[in-house]
C-alpha cells in the first residue's frame, strides 16, 4: 500500500499517462530540441514529459514540419466487401 507522502513515481522520473499534451508545450519541446543546446532528459524534466513522447514529437516535426498531432483512430465502422456478403446471406 502506498503512503500519501509517496508515489510509485521515483524522484528522477517522469510519471507516464496516456494524457494529451498541450499543444503550447508541444511547440516549446520542438524547440528546445531545434535549438540543440539541451538534452532530451532535461527537456522531459522541464515539461513534465516522457522522453520518449519528446523524441516522437521532434521526428515527426522534421518529417512532416507540422507542430499539430496526428489524427487519433476510433469509431471506425468495418468495411465489409459486398460480394462477399451477398455470397452468405445468398448461400442457398
Amino acid at each position: 500500500m502506498i503512503n500519501e507522502d509517496q508515489n510509485d513515481v521515483g524522484d528522477n522520473e517522469v510519471p507516464r499517462t496516456n494524457a494529451k499534451v498541450a499543444p503550447d508545450i508541444r511547440k516549446r519541446a520542438i524547440e528546445a530540441m531545434s535549438k540543440g543546446t539541451i538534452s532530451v532528459k532535461s527537456i522531459s524534466e522541464m515539461l513534465n514529459v516522457d522522453p520518449r513522447t519528446i523524441r516522437r514529437y521532434y521526428k515527426r516535426f522534421q518529417e512532416t514540419q507540422s507542430m499539430t498531432e496526428l489524427p487519433r483512430g476510433g469509431n471506425n465502422p468495418r468495411r465489409f466487401n459486398h460480394l462477399i456478403i451477398d455470397l452468405f446471406i445468398h448461400n442457398d
